[in-house]
């Protein structure tokens, strides 16, 4: 008994140590709510032109595209931080969730090398901005900016990366300056091959069922569980941990409430 008591004192005091380990989300500055710079990368104009971008987006689509840079997020892993900055802050609308943010961290002082950028999206977003494009795009515009230290540069560009593919996503026709879709069309359209494949896999998935099912229930008389695996899953990038779903206390501070479920990707450097 006393061994069980001391293990759950140890546990209880891990538990604790891991939650104060946690940084509090700044208070959102609402004078430019789209950009946070914590860390002092962007100057004034810098943060004006980016934020200026977020207004526009969010005015013709509804995107809420937030861009939020840290010193540091102790103890926490760098795609929690950011997955708990979607939920918490609300970014995106409550009933679309199609919030985008862009996370830096500066820090690398703990055990997840955390120093990297990270974007997490939201559910509607991860139609036309799925991890492995999310990558692509890291990887393209921004990566090679922020890895010799120049972060304005580096954030700026990726900014206006998902700001053109929102753009795209939900019809911006410059020429009349409106959008034509109120939601985003969806890239990932599946080809022809792939839609036989599917189905090839779904009539075989559903004829091992069949067979498994013949016979009555094992001896014991009860009955088999665990026979019907979930086909999809979401598209959760690898790395990505976190708690459960729904917006947190900052739901009057400026966001819609939206949330998300891990979609995103992230690069360290």
């Amino acid at each position: 008994m006393k061994r069980i008591i001391a293990l759950i004192a140890i546990f209880s005091l891990f538990i604790s140590s891991s939650a104060s380990a946690r940084v509090d989300l700044p208070e959102l500055n609402t004078s430019h709510l789209y950009v946070q710079d914590n860390a002092h990368v962007l100057s004034e104009a810098e943060i004006a032109e980016i934020n200026t971008l977020g207004e526009h987006l969010e005015k013709g689509t509804g995107v809420e595209l937030l861009l939020l840079t840290m010193e540091s997020v102790g103890q926490e892993h760098r795609q929690d931080f950011a997955l708990r900055a979607l939920r918490d802050y609300g970014v995106g609308k409550k009933d679309r969730d199609n919030g985008i943010v862009i996370f830096l961290n500066l820090d690398n002082g703990n055990e997840f090398n955390n120093r990297g950028i990270d974007v997490q999206v939201g559910y509607e977003i991860e139609g036309y901005l799925n991890d492995a494009k999310i990558g692509r795009i890291i990887d393209t515009v921004a990566l090679d900016d922020l890895r010799r230290g120049d972060f304005s540069a580096g954030l700026k560009n990726l900014y206006k990366a998902l700001y053109d593919e929102s753009l795209d996503a939900y019809g911006w026709d410059p020429e009349s300056q409106q959008f034509t879709n109120d939601r985003p069309k969806n890239e990932e359209v599946p080809s022809f091959a792939e839609v036989i494949i599917s189905i090839i896999f779904i009539m075989i998935l559903i004829w091992l069922l069949y067979k498994s099912g013949k016979g009555g229930p094992p001896s014991g008389g009860r009955r088999r569980r665990g026979l019907y695996p979930p086909i999809f899953t979401s598209g959760n990038s690898g790395g990505h941990f976190g708690g459960g779903f729904g917006s947190g206390g900052f739901g009057g501070g400026g966001f819609g409430g939206g949330s998300g479920g891990g979609g995103g990707a992230g690069r360290g450097f």
